[in-house]
């Protein structure tokens, strides 16, 4: 009842209704030692013209997190062309399960779509958190006046 409402408030002031344009993604990460990788961030990213402008700053078009069996859905993804990416924001593994964006294979998604099956193995050095000390951080270090 309330949704018919909304829709002919809408439909009166004139506000167009589109229903969501995007596509599915839908698959089953594992870790390297072959059980359901749990808890661990999944994402379409778009295809760039070049690998270079990728990793130079790559965009997350959808964000999901796996399930207790590995299980992710990324939705309302807009029309294109997307690697998915699993694990580490500065380590991702890339679908069919390498961490070279450029042997990656990217999958196209079309309005209204749903793409399954997109499973794939978690390298090892994606998943965890990142290093701070590698970045030259080290939170242990930190100065306290009390």
């Amino acid at each position: 009842m309330n949704t018919l409402l909304f829709s002919l408030l809408f439909w009166i002031q004139g506000i167009p209704i589109q229903p969501a344009q995007g596509g599915t993604v839908t698959g089953t990460l594992r870790g390297s030692d072959g059980k359901a990788a749990a808890g661990v961030r999944v994402a379409a990213v778009p295809q760039t013209d070049t690998i270079d402008a990728a990793a130079a700053g790559p965009t997350l078009s959808s964000i999901a997190e796996t399930d207790a069996e590995g299980r992710y859905k990324l939705e309302n993804i807009p029309p294109g062309r997307y690697y998915i990416a699993a694990g580490r924001l500065d380590l991702p593994t890339y679908y069919p399960g390498t961490q070279s964006m450029a042997v990656g294979q990217a999958v196209g998604i079309t309005p209204g779509a749903t793409i399954q099956g997109i499973d794939f193995t978690l390298q090892t050095t994606s998943a965890g958190r990142a290093d701070p000390v590698a970045f030259g951080v080290n939170l242990l270090d930190v100065p306290l006046d009390v």
